[in-house]
């Protein structure tokens, strides 16, 4: 016999449905934002798929949990892990999305009220990671630190000043600002005058639903309605007179000074007199020393010579038989005054022959 060699084979198939879906997703923009919630977009699963988003913080949402493209919500500071999960027949695919919230906050302070355009500032401090400036809204403000939350500001016109604090890290800025009201104000008493009178008026600025008050800063003068703008003043002394205008609003007082200078000198002199001589000494009131005013005798009728004519207390000789009349005169500036002398030779020329 010969050997026979049979050789058997057999087979079976097994199909193997690969229900594994890679999942991706990504941010519209970058993954480094500067707010708490941004754009996200996952890749589309196959139709029979389900999909969704979740989050390793329970505070974050999702405008749609579910959708492909989505918003997500309430990120904290620093970085949150986004969950991308495609689900096919029980098998899940997920990928994780990192979202850095490198968003700051800031706070410039409580806003300020003075009586001038200076101020200390104190604004929210710096982290290690952050810069910051402060900048205002008119060009004359001046920062001693614009960089310091802590600076002092000065030059802060009347009125209000905003000032703004900016702080900037990881590319993101933060400002916030306050306002400064400077409440100062500019008045005026008046521009400073020479008068040849012991009473005149003076006038301040209107207060402007403030009040205001005069007062004597130097001399005796009587003020008629020193709570007014405009009042009368008497009894103004020889020389200069300082009166302050004080005007109080909102909280700021301001003072100004008007200096009134009286240079009217009055003259006088001694009584009238009978002498029985052409020769005799007259007298009137001498010019104070230092006032810069001068004095100075001149014969209006009769006769006579001076002595010395710009000497309050002189001798007059050759004065004429009768009435004799002099004048003192006093000038300060444009200010003039004059008192008379009569003087009464009552001689008598004899003659023997």
């Amino acid at each position: 016999d010969e050997d026979l060699e049979i050789s058997c084979s057999d087979f079976d198939e097994i199909t193997v449905i690969n229900d594994f879906y890679p999942a991706s997703a990504w941010p519209v923009g970058s993954p480094n934002i500067c707010t708490n919630t941004t754009s996200i977009i996952g890749n589309s699963g196959p139709a029979q798929s389900t999909t969704r988003w979740t989050a390793n913080n329970p505070s974050i949402t999702f405008t749609n949990s579910t959708n492909v493209s989505t918003t997500v919500q309430n990120l904290p500071l620093g970085q949150s892990t986004i969950t991308w999960t495609i689900t096919m027949n029980g098998c899940p695919s997920s990928t994780n999305l990192l979202l850095n919230n490198f968003s700051i906050t800031t706070n410039a302070g409580q806003d300020i009220t003075g009586c001038s355009g200076d101020a200390n500032l104190s604004a929210q401090p710096l982290e290690t990671d952050q810069s910051g400036t402060w900048t205002a809204n008119n060009v004359n403000v001046i920062f001693s630190n614009s960089l310091s939350p802590t600076s002092s500001v000065s030059n802060a016109p009347i009125g209000n000043s905003i000032l703004t604090w900016t702080i900037n890290a990881n590319g993101c800025t933060a400002s916030d600002y306050l306002i400064l009201s400077n409440n100062s104000f500019v008045i005026s008493a008046g521009s400073d005058r020479t008068i040849c009178s012991t009473s005149t008026s003076i006038s301040g600025s209107n207060p402007l639903g403030g009040t205001g008050l005069w007062t004597v800063q130097s001399g005796n003068s009587m003020l008629s309605t020193p709570s007014l703008p405009t009042t009368n003043v008497t009894n103004i002394e020889n020389g200069p007179n300082t009166y302050r205008w004080t005007v109080t609003r909102n909280g700021c007082t301001q003072s100004d000074d008007v200096i009134i200078t009286n240079d009217r000198y009055v003259a006088a002199v001694l009584p009238a007199a009978d002498v029985c001589t052409d020769t005799v000494r007259i007298e009137a009131v001498a010019v104070p020393v230092g006032s810069g005013a001068t004095g100075v005798w001149t014969t209006l009728s009769g006769g006579g010579v001076f002595d010395n004519s710009l000497s309050a207390q002189t001798i007059v000789r050759n004065m004429a038989q009768g009435p004799n009349q002099f004048r003192w005169t006093v000038t300060k500036g444009s200010c003039t005054t004059f008192a008379n002398l009569l003087i009464n030779n009552n001689d008598l020329d004899v003659t023997v022959g």
